[in-house]
């Protein structure tokens, strides 16, 4: 990995955290303190249980690939991010299509746009670099360059997933 690239992993870090910052401190100044019901908890906690799994699976099936195959599929910062993105996308839409994601009286307007955001972003810079020539399988291995397409396909996953319920709990309050 070069320089830039961790220069751009890092300047993305610090984007990520001050959005997340500045949304924090909006709420609170409006006074939307973040409160879960107990059934919201309870299901969070299956959710978080199900994600964990998902990692465990995909760590073993990884590192069995790895070993049996004997073939590099692709380099550990690369596996390590796709479990993550894998396992986080599967705690998040499990929370959001059982009503545990939001808490009691929280809009997921905000939500919407900002994975809308994250996984256009992350998409466009996938195709940023396909175009600059950086190849998704180097060597017959995947390489780094395929994270920010399952960024973009997990945010755009997760999108997917705050629309339809949306739309259906507005289709059902009518």
């Amino acid at each position: 990995m070069n320089n830039s690239y961790l220069f751009g992993v890092a300047l993305g870090i610090l984007v990520a955290v001050a959005i997340f910052a500045v949304i924090a401190v909006a709420n609170k100044k409006r006074g939307a303190e973040v409160k879960y019901d107990e059934r919201q908890e309870f299901v969070r906690g299956k959710a978080y249980k199900l994600g964990f799994i998902t990692l465990l699976i995909y760590c073993v099936a990884a590192g069995m690939i790895d070993l049996y195959l004997g073939v590099g599929w692709c380099d550990v910062y690369t596996a390590m991010m796709l479990g993550f993105y894998g396992s986080v996308t599967v705690f998040v839409v499990k929370c959001i299509l059982t009503d545990a994601y939001f808490a009691v009286g929280q809009r997921p307007a905000g939500w919407l746009v900002l994975t809308g955001a994250v996984a256009a972003i992350s998409l466009v810079v996938f195709a940023v670099d396909l175009n600059d020539g950086k190849r998704i399988v180097e060597n017959g291995s995947l390489s780094h360059n395929t994270i920010n397409l399952v960024c973009g396909a997990a945010f755009l996953i997760i999108f997917a997933a705050m629309l339809v319920k949306t739309l259906r709990d507005r289709a059902a309050e009518r």
